[in-house]
C-alpha cells in the first residue's frame, strides 16, 4: 500500500469516515506501526507541531512518544 493512501486511511478513521475494512486497517496499523518508518516519522511530527502549539516550552514530552513507539 502507498504512504499516501495509508495516511488517508488514517485521516478518515479521525473523523469518524472510515468503514469496518478501513478501520481494521488502521488499528491493524498501529499494532505494527513500529516498523513503519513512515508511520512513525507522521507521528512524530505530529507530536512535534502538538508540543510547538501548546507553548509548554519547559516541558519535554519526547520520552512519552518514544515509550509509546516501544510498547
Amino acid at each position: 500500500m502507498l504512504k499516501q493512501e495509508a495516511l488517508e486511511r488514517i485521516e478518515r478513521y479521525i473523523k469518524g469516515l472510515a468503514d469496518d475494512k478501513e478501520n481494521a486497517f488502521v488499528e491493524s496499523l498501529f499494532s505494527e506501526g513500529e516498523n513503519i518508518n513512515y508511520l512513525r516519522d507522521e507521528l512524530k511530527q505530529d507530536w512535534e507541531i502538538m508540543l510547538r502549539d501548546n507553548a509548554l516550552p519547559e516541558v519535554n514530552l519526547n520520552h512519552l512518544l518514544d515509550r509509546v513507539h516501544h510498547i
